[in-house]
């Protein structure tokens, strides 16, 4: 196959998609034929360490200049996402690659604002289009009301159409809803052993020290703060929570942290870089994640396949990732007496932390390791070919 990718984010930016993107179509790139546009990376968006990536690429790039997207534009008060979402300078940048590249399918992630670029594309060139939800064009509390609109009409336009969970489904389409599961993969640290002792010693652990780990980003709406407020039910244990991650809710954070009086329990790390990450998860005995919206949870992934047991929270997409009492416990967001009860319980039962560790690991291994999510959207892709013939 020759597979064009059309998307609104990539290398040298970094986070989630970006990582989906690259695993995704370097492993399809084995079999196939890849080439990716998307429009050139805003300044303030490069990420070194995803910079360095970009001469190792197994596939091909072009950029594109961005001009007007519909999504951007100011007065949300007033138009609610009903102004056309999109970027309209994509429509003509994806019909000169599609007929330079002459694929056999588009492959678009995010209907806002890719939509309309790909369904113009597939209207005058003929080819099936599969289009990819993976986040932040779904209902939630970052989207618009409009927005819903014109994602309904992408997705029921396109040849076929994945996301990421099915509470994202559901969630766009309804229980009665089309379109096909793809969730995602996550990086498997575990299969690169990393010793922890000048870690401990650089962060100034106790070596008896059991270690909370979180990583996300510092935004209100993961509820980082119900994380740190669990800590003052646990003063009475050895433990330590490092949360990794940067966001604008940082400040609030640290002052949270201060008039708690939990300076000694909680350490705000900032960004680790991806090269440290080993070691990390290494070092964690056990990995903390609350968030009150979430279209995944990639992260909850990416400690299943560290092997390390989860405690999070009954909200959008996370029990399709973490199986309450299987692979961790899972509480009510927002309680944060609930999670300290949870975080309490596997800190004092190493017998079933571990076993919840390595169900979740094996789990992970058949469901999120990055070999099994290409194979899936590479069978969404030949069946989007063979029922547009």
């Amino acid at each position: 196959m020759r597979i064009l990718v059309v998307t609104p984010t990539f290398l040298p930016a970094w986070g989630g998609a970006e990582r989906l993107l690259l695993e995704v179509f370097s492993r399809l790139s084995r079999r196939h034929t890849i080439h990716l546009v998307a429009p050139h990376t805003p300044a303030a968006a490069v990420r070194e360490p995803a910079a360095a990536l970009m001469g190792s690429l197994p596939f091909t790039v072009s950029r594109y200049d961005e001009g007007i997207r519909g999504d951007t534009i100011r007065g949300r008060r007033f138009h609610q996402g009903f102004v056309p979402p999109f970027d309209l300078a994509a429509v003509s940048a994806v019909a000169k690659e599609t007929r330079a590249f002459g694929p056999d399918v588009l492959s678009v992630f995010y209907a806002i604002p890719m939509g309309l670029a790909g369904l113009a594309a597939r209207r005058r060139f003929h080819i099936p289009m599969v289009l990819s939800l993976v986040g932040r064009d779904l209902p939630g509390p970052a989207t618009l009301p409009g927005w819903k609109f014109y994602v309904r009409h992408v997705s029921r336009a396109a040849d076929a159409t994945t996301f990421i969970s099915d509470y994202s489904r559901t969630a766009l389409l309804g229980k009665r809803g089309g379109g096909i599961v793809v969730g995602s993969g996550a990086q498997d640290y575990r299969a690169a052993p990393a010793n922890t002792d000048q870690l401990r010693s650089q962060l100034g652990l106790e070596r008896d020290a059991f270690v909370l780990f979180a990583l996300q980003r510092l935004s209100i709406y993961k509820g980082v703060d119900v994380i740190i407020e669990s800590m003052t039910h646990l003063k009475d244990l050895p433990c330590v929570l490092l949360i990794a991650g940067t966001g604008p809710d940082r400040p609030r954070l640290e002052a949270a942290i201060h008039e708690s009086g939990l300076q000694d329990k909680v350490r705000l790390l900032g960004f680790v870089p991806e090269d440290d990450m080993a070691r990390y998860w290494a070092l964690a005995d056990l990995f903390v994640f609350h968030s009150y919206y979430e279209t995944f949870g990639m992260v909850l992934a990416e400690a299943m396949l560290a092997g390390k047991a989860v405690v999070s929270v009954r909200s959008t997409a996370i029990p399709e990732v973490v199986r309450d009492e299987q692979d961790g416990v899972l509480v009510e967001p927002g309680d944060a007496k609930a999670l300290a009860g949870a975080i309490r319980r596997l800190v004092l039962d190493s017998a079933t932390r571990r076993a919840m560790g390595e169900s979740g690991h094996t789990r992970a291994q058949q469901q999120f390791a990055w070999e099994p999510v290409a194979r899936a959207y590479e069978a969404v892709f030949e069946d989007a070919i063979r029922s547009h013939r």
